[in-house]
């Protein structure tokens, strides 16, 4: 027997969304080919991870908040697939309530791919409320809808178990979250959204679960799905569940202002190991930023410096297993400072020295900034609140280019 909530009995339960087995990773212009049958074939393999943690972890329930499958593209294998999993779990008597969203709508599914007895799809444009049992007694309040994604979320349709059951609410979307938050639900299961989000709210949990594996580089970090835990006294604990197979990050590196590009290339590379060993087992398609000053921040503002680097990166690690492959290099907008700009007797030059300075220690306080133009007292605002010296460094890079446009400008008029 399980142990539960308000009756004495703790659970837990898996929340997934936004599967889409029918979209590969799109976010590269050529999928090289190590990497091209893992593309096809990741949203399988991570869809596949997904329902192995319910397994695994034993779960009461999983709750799946839209966009599994758009039928229409991916053919019979995506629908049978499906039925396939909810068949395992199934077997290990795991219920189902899948809240539809507007590419797996109910009207999508083909007739000729039965699912099991365990799934619970939930009406279409109307809020039905579930209750799942255990031993005989109630655990647990399901709430969902099924939607199109042209419709509102009927939130104000929503209503926590009058019984005082633990609700868990599920919706492809989110609505006015501010009218979330001030619900008596206890877990609203939200989809519609690549990359994982929570919020938390005098003990309420809104979450949305992200889909399993990100498609393209604004889709960084890790992606699965989470496991939820509730215990008797109604506490609620997520956890998120890896499962994609390839992995977008966005990597920032700085050089110095000695830096050629070999001492540039050389920091990737380093930078290249740690990620291996932070992102284990896994593709990585990464987007790298260069900040700083100097000759190897400078080749990478032309064309061919960019593309001569990405193709020495992708020819060093894109064979690899797993590949570690670049996406592309961008330099960020820094100021290169010449030596007759610092020595010169100005309010430029004052400026450019402070800011030089500044680059070389950015912890130390800056106070030209708002002499320059009242606008940039919001920036100033932002560098004291930067939390780590990279993002100091990357607000000062803006604002040395910046500044020192705006001031030479107004010398020649």
């Amino acid at each position: 027997m399980r142990p539960g909530n308000a009756f004495g009995r703790a659970f837990s339960f898996l929340h997934a969304s936004n599967f889409h087995l029918e979209q590969m990773p799109r976010g590269l212009d050529d999928v090289p080919a190590p990497l091209s049958a893992a593309f096809v074939e990741a949203p399988y393999q991570a869809a596949t991870a997904v329902f192995d943690a319910a397994l695994s972890r034993e779960v009461d329930f999983v709750v799946l908040s839209g966009d599994l499958v758009d039928c229409r593209l991916a053919g019979p294998r995506g629908p049978v697939f499906l039925a396939e999993q909810f068949e395992r779990l199934n077997e290990a008597n795991i219920e189902v309530y899948w809240a539809s969203g507007g590419v797996d709508l109910l009207g999508t599914w083909p007739a000729r791919v039965s699912l099991p007895d365990n799934v619970h799809r939930f009406a279409l444009g109307h809020v039905e409320e579930l209750i799942l049992h255990r031993d005989g007694e109630p655990l647990v309040c399901l709430a969902g809808v099924s939607r199109p994604a042209e419709q509102h979320v009927p939130t104000a349709e929503f209503r926590a178990d009058p019984a005082g059951l633990y609700t868990v609410a599920a919706v492809h979307g989110a609505g006015d979250i501010r009218a979330l938050s001030s619900s008596r639900i206890h877990y609203w299961a939200l989809g519609g959204r690549a990359n994982a989000d929570s919020r938390e709210y005098r003990g309420r949990t809104i979450r949305f679960s992200g889909t399993p594996q990100g498609r393209e580089p604004n889709h960084a970090g890790p992606h699965g799905a989470t496991i939820v835990r509730v215990d008797v006294n109604g506490k609620t604990v997520t956890e998120l569940v890896e499962t994609d197979t390839i992995r977008w990050l966005s990597e920032s590196v700085h050089c110095e202002t000695e830096w050629n590009t070999d001492d540039l290339e050389l920091a990737m590379h380093e930078r290249v190991a740690e990620l291996v060993d932070e992102h284990p087992a896994r593709h990585l398609c990464v987007s790298w930023r260069v900040s700083g000053y100097g000759a190897a921040v400078e080749s990478l503002r032309q064309a061919d410096g960019r593309d001569e680097l990405l193709l020495r990166l992708r020819s060093e690690f894109g064979a690899n297993a797993p590949v570690i492959w670049s996406v592309g290099v961008e330099p960020e907008r820094a100021r290169v400072y010449r030596e007759e700009e610092l020595a010169e007797a100005t309010f430029l030059g004052e400026y450019l020295r402070e800011a030089h300075e500044f680059s070389a220690d950015v912890n130390r306080d800056i106070d030209l900034l708002a002499q320059v133009d009242p606008s940039f007292r919001e920036t100033w605002r932002q560098l004291s609140a930067a939390d780590s010296p990279r993002k100091r460094r990357r607000v000062l890079d803006e604002v040395a280019a910046t500044g020192s446009e705006r001031l030479q400008g107004s010398m020649t008029r």
